[in-house]
């Protein structure tokens, strides 16, 4: 049998002819079985609705609840269920209409970590990773570069004086004084300079810049 499965957060939303949508665990077969909700809280359905499901966790829609008190000996009285999917947790994408298979790159199928969800593709990344598409319909989400942020899409803003779009190069500078960039997120070694004011050095002497040099290709 199903082991009961607590969900780590619950969705409820209007849904279609005023019925709510749950995502709760797959605990059974049949939705009038007591079923785990959010939070330790319980539901069951008036109706009798069979489900099958490999998965963790189903949705359902209903109309209206009523009765009991949410724990497991007298849980939440649902009416009007239906059935909608068997459903997964985001690290997973639904196969086939009932298993959830582990998505590959560090993807997820769902944009937030704590959100349950129907979806068949693995087309997000956690935040705080580089998101690449290396080929059509295909995400991996690789660690963000070293003085870069990232924020789960392909966007890499690299620290104040690097630059560079998949990885953060630091601007070449002179003997003497480093080179910058005008902020964050230059993406090009010609978004780097040698600002005015700064001196340099090398066998012959040295100077001083009396304007931004910026570099060229």
């Amino acid at each position: 049998m199903k082991k009961l499965c607590v969900l780590a957060a619950l969705a409820l939303m209007p849904g279609v002819s005023g019925a709510a949508e749950l995502y709760l665990g797959n605990s059974g077969s049949n939705l009038s079985h007591t079923i785990p909700g959010f939070g330790g809280i319980y539901y069951k359905c008036q109706n009798s609705v069979p489900f099958s499901c490999q998965s963790d966790y189903i949705k359902i829609t209903y109309t209206s609840r009523s009765g009991g008190n949410g724990t497991p000996m007298s849980p939440y009285i649902l009416t009007g269920c239906s059935f909608v999917s068997c459903a997964c947790h985001p690290k997973q994408y639904l196969s086939g209409g009932k298993t959830c298979l582990d998505c590959p790159n560090n993807a997820l199928a769902a944009p937030d970590i704590y959100d349950r969800h129907t979806n068949t593709s693995c087309q997000y990344c956690p935040g705080g990773s580089l998101m690449v598409r290396p080929a059509a319909g295909a995400v991996v989400c690789n660690d963000c570069p070293t003085n870069g942020k990232c924020d789960g899409t392909t966007t890499l803003i690299c620290n104040k004086g690097y630059y560079g779009t998949s990885s953060c190069t630091q601007c070449p500078g002179v003997v003497g004084t480093p080179s910058t960039t005008k902020a964050a997120g230059a993406k090009y070694i010609t978004e780097c300079y040698i600002p005015n004011g700064g001196t340099f050095y090398d066998q012959s002497g040295g100077g001083v810049f009396t304007g931004d040099c910026y570099y060229t290709n």
